[in-house]
């Protein structure tokens, strides 16, 4: 787990924003059933992380997706006891309260509960008919930024390269990029530099749990300065946190006859088809997909991501009920390790989740 408060309390992170963004996207934040519930601390988390953004969208929607009650846990496929069924709707009940609040992004979102189970890409689906924006920003509910995003340059970059599709990498994805190297595909030699204004955070509430003592953040920017940001090809779709012109995801993704069906992860289905074309003609095939990872200075070790891995998450309190150690939150210390590609720290306890919900690629 990543400790959110950490990141936003380094001292060049103001409250400044990225100036004419907000009307442009709209945070799309799908939820479902884990154990943790009703607690809502994941998706605090998950939602004050966002302040490294350094912008507030103009809308965000929380797509619930209904639960299938009856048998084991197993939440990647969205089956739950009948007791973490009633906790669910209780966690969604307090959400009803933080959209009503004048928190940030809370403030501007609604939360739209799905009659039954749609799995992750046809409950993207559905929310994509729900907003007109020219951008729409994905983000998992167990997801949280670890570090300040250069969302400027993210923005002009989508605007003069018309890019259709950023990803904000966790440690898997660049790994990705050294993986399709390997295999004779050089993503690096085409990559594009942007530079503009360094990012800032929106103002933010407390954390949903209070973080013990963190190291400070290695990177930092001061606000007004100049940031450098490449953007590298990627060839595998994935579904941690992107950003993507609304009508090219409904063109790529959702066509009629989409590959995406119900249950399915958009990264397991459309993205493997589409990681096989790249693959065997990526020249030739790249200009229809048009998809990036984000790394912010130049940096390809250096993820912007931390996956909580909610369905394994339990509070602390949770974890004390059942006899095991808390957890003590630390942030992401990108240039600790020894190979200097980072290294996730924690005390406190054995860790709680793993890094990424897809690890797998096609190279």
């Amino acid at each position: 787990p990543f400790c959110v408060h950490a990141a936003m309390a380094c001292a060049d992170v103001t409250a400044a924003k990225v100036q004419g963004a907000a009307d442009n996207v709209t945070i799309i934040l799908t939820t479902s059933p884990i154990q943790s519930h009703p607690s809502t601390q994941v998706i605090e988390m998950c939602v004050e992380s966002l302040s490294l953004l350094g912008m507030e969208p103009s809308r965000m929607i929380i797509m619930a997706d209904a639960p299938r009650v009856g048998g084991q846990y197993k939440p990647r496929q969205g089956k739950v006891t009948e007791d973490l069924a009633s906790a669910y709707s209780e966690y969604l009940d307090q959400l009803d309260s933080f959209c009503a609040s004048d928190r940030p992004f809370w403030r501007r979102a609604t939360v739209h509960r799905l009659p039954h189970r749609h799995g992750f890409g046809l409950a993207l689906r559905k929310a994509l008919d729900l907003t007109d924006s020219e951008y729409v920003f994905v983000m998992q509910h167990d997801h949280t930024f670890s570090r300040p995003v250069p969302f400027a340059n993210v923005l002009k970059f989508l605007d003069e390269h018309q890019a259709t599709y950023v990803h904000f990498p966790m440690k898997s994805g660049l790994q990705h990029i050294r993986r399709c190297l390997d295999h004779g595909i050089d993503l690096a030699a085409h990559s594009i530099t942007v530079t503009a204004e360094a990012p800032t955070a929106a103002s933010a509430p407390p954390p949903a749990a209070a973080p013990a003592t963190t190291p400070t953040p290695t990177t930092s920017t001061t606000p007004g300065s100049l940031i450098t940001t490449v953007f590298t090809p990627c060839i595998l779709w994935l579904d941690s946190a992107h950003i993507v012109r609304r009508t090219e995801y409904l063109r790529l993704v959702f066509p009629k006859g989409s590959l995406v069906q119900k249950g399915d992860f958009i990264e397991s289905s459309f993205g493997q088809a589409t990681a096989a074309r790249l693959k065997a003609d990526f020249d030739g095939v790249f200009p229809e997909y048009r998809m990036y990872f984000c790394t912010p200075e130049g940096s390809q070790c250096d993820p912007l991501l931390g996956h909580l891995d909610g369905g394994h998450f339990l509070t602390n309190e949770q974890r004390v009920a059942r006899g095991w150690p808390p957890v003590t939150y630390t942030t992401w210390d990108p240039r600790a390790a020894e190979n200097g590609c980072g290294e996730e720290k924690e005390k406190g306890g054995a860790q709680q989740g793993t890094e990424g919900i897809s690890n797998k690629h096609p190279c």
